[in-house]
């Protein structure tokens, strides 16, 4: 990957913590976190998934922060073993 995506994707999310830290406070005990990418950029994927808001329980929310979720993408494609409800419909579609 050349360096002008992953510059866009950096840049996207430093956009995203900014608004997320501005609007957190208003949200109390539903700010949850948020996620941009669930594994690392690649260009040309066979699988896009793209979800906007895709809720899922509090426990499932929990579950799922990472160290770092804001301010980087994950190093491997998380869907493939993380725990939450989500990630689990996901894997019995798509094995």
């Amino acid at each position: 990957m050349t360096n002008e995506p992953i510059l866009l994707v950096q840049k996207i999310y430093r956009e995203t913590d900014a608004l997320y830290t501005r609007l957190a406070p208003e949200m109390g005990q539903q700010a949850l976190g948020y996620r941009i990418l669930y594994g690392p950029p690649r260009p040309c994927p066979d699988i896009l998934f793209i979800g906007f808001q895709p809720g899922g329980r509090e426990q499932d929310a929990l579950e799922g922060l990472t160290e770092g979720q804001h301010r980087h993408w994950p190093h491997q494609f998380e869907l493939v073993s993380a725990p939450w409800s989500l990630a689990r419909a996901i894997r019995n579609i798509f094995g």
